[in-house]
């Protein structure tokens, strides 16, 4: 509801999620291992909407967020990998995997938008593998390389979904979305320096083949449809020729005692699309720092976390428009800026039914929003937890 408006807007949206698994292991030799299996899940989902006058109580129909007939959402997978021991220095790791995903959508109610199609129907396959090896040139180091094929196809909320993304604008659905496709590649280092000190630094280059980004849409040739009262400018989500994501990441760890040990991660990604827009789901630079101790029934994990920022000229051009959601810099544009927090967790466990967990949070009081997400982080708070094993 708006500020001093007395219509009132709901709108409830109920699921059914059903699923079933199986998984298999197979040892086919002593160097050989075989595991396969299959999935199938099944989403039923039912949109409803409303608007009320809560001074005159009035009730008068409303656009729904997904459309109002029939929505359901289909998947079906079949999957083998094999791990094999060449030798003592080389492993083998492969996989094969097939997946079926299928969405139907009707809406019944038409009179909010006039879409120009009243069903979305959408059937998609794809087979994906892996190849890796692990190889292993002494005790204390090893090397290891992935290479891998991804397929993500049009979900619910990408297909079929109407919600305003901010202010003045709307998201509408696109009958013509198609799959992801990506090919992927990753090399790591695990090296030892002795029994005390590890470290791994893993490169990750990732190619995205039509990789769905929201986009300016026209809309029965209007770039501009009136939601929820209020002129909003149309965009979809559609798909970009490619986009390339690459990386890298470091972790570390030092036991200086038999209690007292260090942990460190950092990590750094870059993507970009076809047109050389910077991607909105890829994070600016991330890490964390751990203090740990742990003595017979006690654990003790002193942490920072941190985030860097991304400047305005950095940021994709869907969240440029978003004041409402960044900090603005010295010329009133937005970007993400940097933040961290200090936290402190424990545990204790006096019996082996009983554990007991607490830990405060963000011990500064620091004010932030994770990148992208819209929301102001909470600030110094405080939990504890009691777990009781009966078995």
């Amino acid at each position: 509801r708006k500020v001093d408006s007395p219509e009132l807007t709901l709108r409830t949206e109920l699921f059914d999620v059903f699923s079933l698994n199986v998984d298999l292991k197979k040892a086919l030799s002593d160097s050989w291992t075989l595991y396969y299996g299959s999935e199938m899940t099944f989403n039923n989902v039912s949109s409803r909407a409303y608007r009320e006058n809560i001074e005159t109580e009035e009730e008068f129909l409303e656009s729904t967020r997904y459309p109002d007939g029939t929505n359901h959402y289909f998947t079906l997978a079949f999957y083998g990998s094999g791990k094999y021991h060449l030798n003592d220095k080389f492993i083998i790791n492969t996989g094969l995997r097939y997946n079926y995903i299928q969405l139907k959508s009707t809406i019944e109610d038409n009179s909010f938008f006039n879409f120009p199609f009243s069903r979305i129907s959408m059937a998609n396959g794809a087979l994906n593998g892996s190849l890796g090896w692990t190889y292993l040139p002494y005790d204390k180091a090893q090397l290891k390389m992935n290479l891998s094929t991804g397929f993500r196809a049009p979900n619910l909320d990408d297909a079929a979904k109407v919600f305003d993304s901010e202010p003045g604008r709307v998201i509408v659905p696109n009958e013509d979305l198609e799959p992801e496709y990506s090919y992927n590649l990753d090399l790591s280092w695990i090296q030892s320096i002795n029994e005390f000190v590890q470290f791994e630094i893993t490169g990750f280059y990732t190619h995205v083949r039509n990789i769905m980004v929201r986009r300016p849409y026209s809309f029965e040739g209007q770039d501009y449809i009136f939601y929820d009262g209020v002129q909003s400018e149309v965009y979809a989500l559609a798909n970009a020729s490619k986009a390339n994501i690459y990386g890298i990441s470091l972790n570390a760890e030092a036991h200086l005692s038999s209690a007292l040990s260090l942990e460190s991660d950092f990590t750094i990604m870059k993507g970009k699309d076809s047109d050389q827009n910077t991607l909105r789901h890829v994070p600016p630079l991330y890490g964390g720092f751990h203090i740990k101790w742990s003595q017979k029934k006690w654990n003790a994990d002193l942490y920072l976390l941190y985030n860097g920022k991304i400047p305005a000229d950095k940021l994709t051009p869907e969240e440029q428009s978003k004041t409402h959601m960044y900090e603005l810099n010295d010329e009133g544009r937005p970007y993400s800026p940097a933040w961290y927090t200090v936290n402190l967790k424990f545990s204790f466990q006096p019996t082996d039914m009983l554990l007991i967990q607490s830990g405060l949070e963000n011990i500064l009081n620091h004010r932030y929003r994770p990148y992208a997400s819209g929301i102001v982080a909470p600030g110094r708070n405080f939990y504890i937890a009691l777990r009781l094993s009966l078995g």
